[in-house]
């Protein structure tokens, strides 16, 4: 199984890792489809953390990066999912299952609060500050994980539609209104994190911490 097959359905649902190589088997108009669709999430992703990250953003603005990134990603995972539908029946169902395992398999960066976590200690040396903006993401992480709304479940979740020899167009469409309605009901909590952190830490701490929250290979501010 090529390193494509193996990394492209977690890093698409999770917006994370540079694009693999090629994958063997597949026609040319499918691997650019899939291709397209996972850029249209990086650049989403990209434009949401620009919002997000950048320090007096109106919560209007935020709110709005937000439901745009939702938007665009429903569309690219849609359509990489019609993609892989769309070959499933050309495998038997034992190898199917065995390639969706592999899909799985290839992971995916944390979620951004996991991310911010992980440098903190690098970021802010104040003990008392620094345990107090740990507290804010840890909190926000575990809110998230227990509705479900955090990548890894997702991804879960879509994998188990995809080895699903009966699943549908429609089943897709279904889980990923769940997981918009899970994520929107923690728009808030998401907010509020984000006001926290930038009170919390200073403007040299807070620029720093998302320089090292940028994807690889962005440019500054975006």
């Amino acid at each position: 199984m090529s390193t494509f097959r193996r990394k492209f359905l977690p890093a698409l649902l999770v917006a994370s890792i540079a694009l693999p190589g090629l994958a063997a088997g597949l026609d040319a108009a499918t691997e650019a489809r899939l291709a397209a669709d996972k850029e249209a999430i990086r650049k989403a992703d990209a434009s949401r953390r620009s919002v997000l990250l950048t320090r007096g953003t109106e919560q209007a603005d935020r709110n709005r990066a937000l439901n745009e990134f939702r938007d665009q990603r429903r569309k690219a995972v849609l359509d990489a999912s019609e993609a892989l539908l769309a070959i499933r029946a050309s495998f038997p169902k034992d190898e199917w299952k065995a390639i969706v395992a592999q899909l799985g398999a290839g992971g995916g960066m944390p979620f951004l609060a996991e991310q911010a976590r992980k440098e903190l200690p690098g970021v802010v040396t104040d003990p008392a500050r620094a345990a107090s903006a740990d507290k804010t993401l840890a909190d926000l992480a575990a809110a998230i994980k227990k509705h479900g709304a955090d990548p890894e479940s997702a991804a879960k979740k879509f994998l188990a539609l995809l080895e699903k020899k009966s699943s549908t167009r429609d089943d897709f469409i279904s889980g990923l209104e769940k997981v918009t309605e899970a994520q929107e009901k923690l728009d808030d909590k998401v907010l509020d994190a984000v006001s926290n952190l930038q009170r919390t830490l200073s403007p040299a701490e807070w620029d720093e911490l998302v320089r090292r929250l940028a994807p690889a290979g962005a440019a500054p501010g975006q």
